[in-house]
């Protein structure tokens, strides 16, 4: 059905000028072949870059997500502390003021 004619390159679809065959029997014009894998290369270097990219951004918001999270455990025992301490201050303070002077 969609059979190219014998000899032609794969990508160019025309009668290579400087053929070249894969292990597998697809022909290929040489200046074709080298330009796709060019692009290729191209394509693959600037995938990996954006991928990069993103993993640096997901570990800085890792690294925040962490670091609010340790200041929110860190307030929370500042606010657990004062008010174990204030009931402290009032219980003494109670104590103080039931205890007979004398």
């Amino acid at each position: 059905e969609c059979f190219l004619p014998f000899g032609h390159c794969a990508l160019s679809l025309k009668c290579p000028k400087d053929p070249v065959c894969t292990p597998d029997g697809w022909i290929f014009d040489r200046e074709y072949i080298l330009e796709s894998l060019l692009r290729q290369k191209v394509e693959l270097h600037a995938e990996a870059k954006k991928y990069e990219e993103q993993e640096a951004r997901k570990a800085r918001q890792g690294k925040a997500d962490e670091q609010d999270r340790e200041l929110q455990e860190l307030e929370d025992f500042r606010r657990a502390d004062q008010g174990l301490m204030s009931q402290d201050d009032r219980h003494k303070k109670a104590l103080a003021r039931a205890a007979p002077v004398g």
